[in-house]
Order: C-alpha cells, then structure tokens, then sequence
C-alpha cells in the first residue's frame, strides 16, 4: 500500500515537471505577438528561436539520456530546474534577436531537455513495468495542463505588466514549484536500500563490453544497447516519425496565435483557445496512452493523427468559415490529438527496448525530434514572410503527419532485431 502511495508521488512529480516545462516552452506561442509588435523582427526570425530550442533540446536528449542513465534522473531534473527558471528571468532583459537566441533557444532548451520527456521517461519507466503506457500518459497529460495553466496566465502577465516583467514571474515559478519537489524524488524503488551506484556499470567493465560485441545477449526481457537497437527497422522508422510528426504539428502550435490574431480576433481569445487545446491535449495524451495499452500502439496513434489533421484543416479554411465556432471545433480536434504521440512512442520504445541504457535510447531518437522541431516553426515563419500567407505551410502539415503515421505502423510491424534463441527482445 505504501509502495503504491509513493509510485503516486512519483507520477505526480512528472506530471508536474512537464506541465511547468512544457508550459513554459509552448507559451512562446502567446510571447511570439509581444515580441513581434515590439521589435517588429520577421516572424521567421522570431520563431526561429523556438527552432533553436527544439533543435537543442533534441540534440540535448541523447548526451542527456547517458547522463541519466549514469547520474539518475533525480539530478537531472534538480539541474534542470534551476537552468529553466534561469533562462525564463533573464528573457525578462531581451534587446536583441541574439539575446531571444542566446536565452530562449540555447539555455531554456539545455533546461527543457533537463526537465522533461527524457528524465521523466526514464524515472517512470523504472518505476513501472505494468500499465506503462497508462502511466506515462499520466504525467505527459501535465504538459496540456501546463499549456492551459501557462498560456493564458501568460498573457494575462503581458496585458497586466508587459511581457519582461511576465517572463520574470514565471521564471521564479519554477523555482519554486519544481526545484524542491525534484529534491525528494527516489530514482526508483528500494533506491536508498541498494544506492543508485550499484545498478551502474562502467561502460568499460567486461559485462557492458561483452555486450557491445552481442548486443542481443541479455536477461529474459532482454537488456537493450544503442548499438543494438540502430541495428533494427523500428528503430529508425520511429526515429523519422518522430522527426515529422514537430514537422507537422510545431508549424501550427508555435504561429497559431498570431494567426488567430491576424483574422481578426482577440487576443485573449486566441490566448483561450490556445489554453484550451493544452487542457484538450491532456485528456488526449491520458486517453491515447490507455487507448494504446488496450488496442495496441499503432491503432491508437492513428487515431490521434486523424484527430491533428482533421484540426489543421479546420484552421486553414477559417477564413470562409468565418464563424467563431469553428475556431472551438479546431481546438477540440487540434488538442486532442496535439502530443498525443510523445507517451505512446515513449512506451512503445520501452516495450521493444527494455534495459538500463534506455535513456541513452530514447535520447538519440530524440534527435529526431529535435530536428523536426527546429524545421518546422521556422519553416512557418520563413513561408509567411515569403507569402503573406499561413495556408501554405500549415497544408504543408499534413503530408508531414500522414508519413509519420506510415513510419509508425513500420516500426510496430517491421522486425525488431536478429533473432535469439529461445528469446525475443
């Protein structure tokens, strides 16, 4: 019972590092039109800050995803903490596009990469074996609340203060929210009885090496490397879908305010729908991850792809709908299916590669991620400022979403590595 009660906790503070860290990361979409009526910079400059922040943050997860798995994810998320909550004061005292780069994109993505998916991913799959997939779409749910949470107070700071004094208070919210809470989190169970040290292996003891040369040889759930699993089809089909699936939906979610806006609508409207797609893509990211621990992986992220893209189109014809109402049924569609990937291609990866190096796994395909995401905001921008227009880079979208969707049912259907005797990984 108290194991049960402490597996809560642990879930809880997941939730909650996401939510703060995602939140924050995302309300750069209520920031984005502060930011541009100020200065008045492209909107391709702006965002490609953003882009900075995603290409760092998955290029960050791989080396990050090492790091946990030698120091445990408790220190990271500590590190990450004070990085974030740095980053987000200092963006207070933005004057150049540099400073936005410097502040936004390097440090706040060093600090998102600390804080969220990687860390979190691998503290919870060390805490839960059974309903993982439920669990992890649990505490991913935070990043929805934290967008509906953020969003709108966000721009309820920028109307009230201006958008430095904004960032100033949300960064002295992760501290406070965030930083204490990490400080008591156990790596996994038993870990104050058996220290984290004992479940690290040197890279160059002789058992870790005898892996390297057979990456394949392992305990009877299987003991996955990185080697190993670069050396299967599912492997590099979830790396290119998660690499088109920030390609599809960040274009979107980064200028969807500034679209909002440029049709005419208010701007604590457009900071409303924007907040409630956040609170939308927590029921999504809850029901997903169940939905796929029920009827498999595949089923349930074709589901959510359906749901993004049906959104998208929503918002592209707008402007001949012309009616409030439709901007809600975007927001319902769009949010449901927004990130609703991210737990279910988490656990997934857990299933076809269990083992102690999985945060070194689910890192490097962070890559992927991290590249799509950088392409896709300022992919956005750079085709609005050539065109006036936002229609073309949103359908540009949708080829995206409906590849990664493909990319998915290879890599649940394509065979997983050499076969062993007697086993499967």
């Amino acid at each position: 019972m108290f194991k049960s009660h402490v597996r809560w906790i642990v879930v809880s503070i997941s939730f909650i590092n996401i939510a703060i860290a995602y939140g924050l990361n995302f309300s750069f979409s209520i920031f984005f039109v502060a930011i541009l009526e100020e200065f008045k910079w492209s909107r391709a400059s702006i965002a490609g800050a953003f882009s900075l922040s995603s290409l760092i943050l998955g290029i960050g997860s791989w080396p990050g995803g090492g790091l946990v798995d030698r120091f445990g994810p408790r220190k990271i998320l500590i590190g990450g903490s004070i990085i974030l909550s740095f980053s987000t004061i200092a963006s207070g005292w933005i004057r150049e596009v540099w400073h936005l780069y410097l502040l936004f994109g390097i440090l706040a993505g060093i600090g998102l990469c600390s804080l969220g998916g990687v860390p979190n991913s691998v503290l919870l799959s060390n805490w839960f074996v059974k309903n993982r997939g439920t669990m992890v779409g649990i505490a991913f749910s935070g990043m929805g609340i934290g967008i509906f949470i953020i969003g709108p107070s966000a721009q309820y700071l920028i109307s009230s203060f201006g958008w430095r004094i904004a960032y100033m208070i949300l960064g002295l919210t992760v501290l406070v929210f965030s930083l204490p809470l990490n400080c008591f989190l156990q790596n996994w169970p038993n870990e104050k009885k058996e220290g984290y040290s004992k479940h690290y292996r040197s890279p160059t003891s002789p058992e870790i090496q005898d892996q390297i040369k057979n990456p394949y040889n392992g305990n009877e759930r299987g003991d996955w490397t990185l080697g190993g699993s670069m050396k299967t089809l599912s492997y590099w089909s979830l790396f290119f879908s998660y690499l088109l699936v920030p390609l599809g939906i960040f274009p979107v979610a980064i200028h969807q305010v500034a679209y909002m806006v440029d049709q005419g609508h208010s701007k604590i409207l457009a900071a409303f729908i924007f907040g409630v797609i956040g609170l939308l893509s927590s029921v999504g990211r809850f029901f997903f991850g169940t939905l796929s621990d029920r009827i498999g992986r595949e089923k349930a992220v074709t589901w959510s792809f359906i749901c993004s893209i049906t959104g998208i189109l929503v918002l592209i014809f707008l402007p001949s709908l012309k009616s409030v109402f439709w901007l809600y049924v975007y927001s319902i569609l769009f949010g449901l299916g927004f990130g609703a990937r991210g737990p279910i291609i988490t656990a997934m990866m857990a299933d076809m590669f269990p083992g102690k190096h999985f945060g070194s796994i689910y890192g490097f395909i962070n890559i992927g991620n991290g590249i799509g995401g950088a392409m896709g905001p300022w992919l956005g921008g750079f085709l609005y400022d050539l065109t006036g227009s936002y229609r073309i880079p949103f359908f540009l979208c949708i080829p995206a979403l409906v590849l990664a969707c493909i990319l998915f049912w290879i890599a649940a259907r394509g065979p997983l590595a050499p076969s062993r005797p007697g086993k499967s990984p």
